[in-house]
């Protein structure tokens, strides 16, 4: 059987960004076993999709122990073809140490923690690109597709695959206990990112829940991971609807996804919990900054972007030119509000099918 590994061990939004490819990659090539690398925590989310493929989750792959098991993995599978769908270290080394004749993808590895904002080329190796291809300021989402342009599979009718109805029910009967609390339909705020820049204010996530609770009458459910928790909480004290606030930590990425499908819209920053949003249908309002929605907003999905681009956005996240941070700063309250309010229609609509 033609074997396929794909790799991508990046964050949860570059994940999300791949599964459209994956679906071209199914469509293109029916019969062969797909492999999927990734980082641990979101091996289940790829297992759960309506798509035939296998997801393998590494752990520990920032240390040399770690990476060393996962290249041990790769080469397990002896795949015919790999592909590397990102300009990550890890993910090219992992493809071109896999030994798989074919490898495709981006095969150079670009030292930014912003990479879309560089030029990276997409490599073929073992065989004729059937085009020759670049990636750069460009859409997330396209990162990966492109991976599919030089395979030749850029023609390949597909869809975007969605995780399985059965495995959400599942999850939502393991999380049964926490919505027992919560009025449903609630809004769902994600007020953190990976990178501070990134971050709208925390006092304005609160001052955004408290007006949701009494202009919309719905409680707030705030995501987050389990090290964030105490930072909501220190800032959520005194706070005026303490009882319709609620806090949802979870390990589980399903767990999660099974969550977002019982909201009537999510707000967030800039992060992969907006990409997940984005995969089940949850109407969004997303806050944006140092990168441009046109670069790594959700796709496929109603979904109102705030940005207010200064001269220096989008740019590299390392560090700030202004200690204001005014990209951010510049998103007020009224106007989440306002956009959230723009999408009421989207919001029934996508209620109307959720926890069906």
């Amino acid at each position: 059987m033609y074997s396929i590994v794909v790799v991508e061990l990046t964050r949860l939004g570059d994940v999300v960004c791949m599964i459209p490819a994956l679906g071209r990659l199914r469509t293109a090539f029916p019969e062969a076993q797909i492999t999927c690398i990734v980082q641990e925590e979101y091996a289940p989310l790829l297992r759960a999709l309506d798509i035939n493929l296998q997801a393998i989750g590494l752990g520990a792959t920032q240390t040399l122990a770690g990476f060393g098991r996962g290249l041990r993995e790769v080469r397990r599978i002896r795949a015919d073809l790999a592909c590397s769908m990102s300009p990550a270290k890890r993910n090219a080394i992992l493809t071109l140490g896999s030994g798989a004749p074919v490898k495709a993808g981006y095969l150079r590895y670009v030292n930014a923690q912003a990479q879309y904002l560089h030029k990276s080329p997409v490599n073929v190796l073992g065989r004729k690109a059937a085009a020759k291809l670049s990636y750069g300021r460009e859409h997330l989402s396209l990162r990966a597709i492109k991976v599919c342009d030089a395979l030749g599979v850029s023609d390949a009718p597909s869809t975007t695959p969605a995780i399985r109805s059965e495995v959400i029910s599942q999850a939502h009967q393991r999380i049964a206990p926490f919505l027992a609390g919560v009025r449903i339909p609630f809004v769902v705020l994600h007020p953190f990112a990976a990178w501070v820049y990134k971050q709208w204010p925390l006092e304005n996530f609160l001052g955004l829940a408290e007006r949701i609770v009494t202009e919309f009458n719905k409680d707030v459910v705030v995501i987050c991971e389990e090290g964030e928790r105490s930072r909501w909480q220190a800032a959520s004290v005194g706070s005026l609807h303490s009882d319709r606030l609620h806090l949802f930590s979870s390990a589980s990425i399903v767990e999660t996804a099974a969550l977002l499908c019982g909201a009537s819209a999510m707000v967030g920053n800039d992060s992969g919990p907006l990409h997940l949003a984005g995969l089940v249908g949850v109407p969004l309002v997303g806050l944006y900054g140092p990168a441009s929605p046109d670069l790594t907003a959700p796709r496929g999905t109603h979904g109102v972007y705030l940005y207010h681009p200064v001269a220096c956005s989008p740019c590299a996240q390392t560090t700030c030119l202004h200690p204001e941070n005014p990209c951010m700063n510049a998103i007020v309250i009224n106007e989440v509000l306002a956009a959230m309010r723009s999408s009421n229609g989207a919001s029934a609509q996508h209620q109307a099918s959720a926890y069906a």
